[in-house]
Order: C-alpha cells, then sequence, then structure tokens
C-alpha cells in the first residue's frame, strides 16, 4: 500500500509542473521558407528523471498554425519539410534496446497542403 500511494504522490507531482500553451512558453522558431515557420513551444516541464516536452506548429502567422506533434523524449524528434505545395512532417525515434547498436524508427505523422491550410484558416 505504502508504494502505492509513492507512486500516486509522485504522479501527481509529476503532472502538477505542466505548463501551458502561451507565447511565454515560446521555445524557438526555424524558416522554413516562402513565408512559413515552424514554431515549438514547451508544454511540460521535466525533472531529474523526465525530460521536457515540446509541441510544434506549422504557421504563416497570418492565415493559420497547424499543431503537427509533440516531442515528449528526449531521443524523439520532429521533422518537417516542403515538398512542392506541401509539408510532410515525421517523427524519428531512438531505440535504447543496445542490442545492435542504436536503431531509428522514422513514421510519417502529416502530410498537409499549405493551400489547404490557408483556405481553412484555423489557430490551433
Amino acid at each position: 500500500m505504502k508504494t502505492f500511494l509513492l507512486l500516486f504522490v509522485l504522479l501527481f507531482v509529476s503532472c502538477s509542473n505542466q505548463i501551458n500553451y502561451s507565447k511565454e512558453n515560446h521555445a524557438k522558431t526555424w524558416v522554413i521558407g516562402c513565408g512559413l515557420y515552424t514554431e515549438s513551444f514547451k508544454t511540460y516541464t521535466g525533472g531529474a528523471t523526465t525530460s521536457n516536452s515540446y509541441s510544434y506548429y506549422i504557421t504563416d502567422s497570418i492565415h493559420f498554425r497547424k499543431f503537427i506533434g509533440q516531442r515528449r523524449y528526449d531521443d524523439e524528434r520532429i521533422l518537417w519539410n516542403k515538398i512542392d505545395d506541401r509539408i510532410v512532417v515525421h517523427k524519428i525515434t531512438r531505440d535504447l534496446t543496445f542490442r545492435k547498436g542504436f536503431t531509428y524508427d522514422t513514421i510519417q505523422i502529416g502530410n498537409y497542403k499549405i493551400d489547404e491550410l490557408v483556405k481553412e484558416g484555423k489557430f490551433e
């Protein structure tokens, strides 16, 4: 019972450190080109045993802001690439089993047509 209580307290303290999305939590902006940008915001501040989490958005700052993914662990990466009239988003994770060295897994998590994002005009 004491173990359960300890885990509950640790989980509660960990979750209480979450930060809501706001401009104050802006971490970085990357230029994609043609007036498009990727912005990252810190959404969670980790402690001694957890990582910081970041949410990523594609925006043109005028017509739309689209959520494209979240990085929750230090060994994850969110990558984006502009191909013609689209933005393709991938998430890369590292396998830490150490059996055959490090291996990486790449997953496509988004494929967005820029004209449609502008037409929808949503700010997420």
